[in-house]
């Protein structure tokens, strides 16, 4: 078992897919082509293979021109609740399926983005 940062506890079995991650736990998924846009997420339910997420609000903070940092704003879950195949790589590295990219367990870290006008 590893053990992560986010009170997330992930399980790995060799060459197989094998998670408990708790609810509660804050993923994000970064994604875009002409720029980078940041989708924050609280698990509300989750199985061996797959969580149950609910989008969370993000406070932005502009650094420069079109650019910037990111983080959810806790609490603030909205919209559908949509379910998420998850795996694990190297005993410890989690990876969630999104419709565009995949996404992890957030590490607490402000994260980049940036926009086109």
């Amino acid at each position: 078992m590893t053990k992560f940062t986010s009170g997330t506890t992930v399980q790995a079995e060799t060459g197989k897919t094998a998670t408990c991650i708790q609810t509660g736990t804050i993923v994000y998924n970064t994604w875009g082509y002409e720029q980078t846009n940041v989708d924050f997420y609280e698990v509300v339910k989750s199985s061996r293979c797959f969580v149950w997420l609910q989008r969370l609000s993000a406070e932005k903070t502009e650094t420069l021109s079109m650019q910037g940092t990111t983080a959810p704003v806790p609490g603030t879950r909205a919209g559908k609740i949509s379910k998420h195949k998850v795996s694990i790589f190297d005993r410890s590295r989690v990876a969630i399926k999104f419709e565009h990219g995949t996404g992890t367990i957030w590490d607490g870290e402000r994260k980049r983005f940036s926009s086109y006008a």
